[in-house]
């Protein structure tokens, strides 16, 4: 199966020429159902152009037709244009210019196929990049969501969610609370585009990142706003505060002196957080993120 789903990819990379243009399929359209990705396909086919994430929508229905288990995959590419692919550290990429000097392509954004094979498992498959018919995997890809085709690269969102290549299966999970969006980074690490420092930040995995609506207004559109509603629950009992957020894993990216906030340990529903990390004025908490201060009550009691 693995040289068969390669040569698909090396077919697509040869016979669809990399040529920006516009599609009539696409045009004022966001979110995409079975039919009108068939009518896009049609078009990139007897056009034979387009850019990675045609390239990639085109191999995925190829290789599905076939029986073969795919899935569309949008993110980056953290490759230097001008030389060898060089590896480079997430921490140290602080600015969307960056980010920039880093990828390929019309810009920073990439698509490419997450391929199963029964006997391996998950891998990436990228025709657009692809060099020959029987080197198609590419690890320095970096996905960013992995599921239905978009027309947005994934720089047209303020928020995205870092991945490993053994992690693609990890979903981040996404709540509304109130105005606000936190999303759970599932054990991986969070990019986020800071509009106004025009800066995009890191964040290390395992925390719930809570971000303001604003930032994300691109992102909620993608999504359509189908997200569930949030509950943040505090505790303070025998010297410590107990933080539970209703369907979100992770804790909270609490920040204090502008490091992160570790929890001590987790109890149940419950992250369990050492007295002298909290902020607490007049029976309230005040639980500092990134760009956010939530405030919420505090409960005298021993958790449920």
């Amino acid at each position: 199966m693995a040289e068969f789903v390669w040569r698909v990819s090396w077919f697509v990379n040869r016979n669809i020429d990399y040529e920006d243009i516009s599609f009539t399929a696409e045009r004022n359209r966001v979110v995409f159902d079975g039919r009108h990705e068939n009518l896009l396909i049609e078009e990139i086919w007897k056009r034979r152009k387009g850019v990675c994430r045609h390239k990639a929508l085109l191999m995925q229905h190829m290789i599905e037709y076939a029986g073969v288990e795919a899935r569309y995959v949008g993110g980056y590419v953290l490759a230097n244009i001008t030389g060898e692919h060089r590896k480079m550290r997430l921490e140290n990429i602080d600015t969307p210019m960056e980010m920039l000097a880093f990828a390929t392509h019309t810009g920073f954004g990439h698509a490419w196929v997450l391929v199963h094979d029964p006997s391996t498992g998950w891998y990436p498959l990228d025709p657009t990049r692809q060099k020959n018919p029987l080197e198609p995997v590419l690890y320095d890809d970096l996905p960013v969501y992995v599921g239905k085709y978009s027309p947005f690269a994934p720089d047209a969102m303020p928020l995205f969610r870092l991945a490993r290549i053994e992690e693609y299966h990890a979903y981040a999970n996404e709540v509304k609370y109130g105005d606000l969006r936190i999303v759970e980074s599932n054990g991986t690490g969070l990019v986020v585009y800071n509009p106004r420092k025009d800066q995009i930040d890191y964040y290390p995995g395992g925390y719930a990142l809570v971000i303001p609506s604003y930032f994300n207004w691109t992102y909620e559109k993608y999504f359509m706003g189908q997200l569930p509603e949030a509950q943040i629950s505090i505790y303070h009992y025998d010297n410590r505060y107990y933080v539970k957020i209703t369907g979100i894993q992770m804790p909270l990216y609490i920040l204090r002196r502008g490091k992160p906030i570790k929890p001590l340990y987790h109890s149940g529903d419950y992250y369990v957080y050492d007295e002298n990390d909290m902020s607490i004025i007049g029976g309230r908490v005040y639980l500092k993120t990134p760009y956010y201060v939530l405030i919420e009550d505090v409960k005298e009691t021993t958790p449920p």
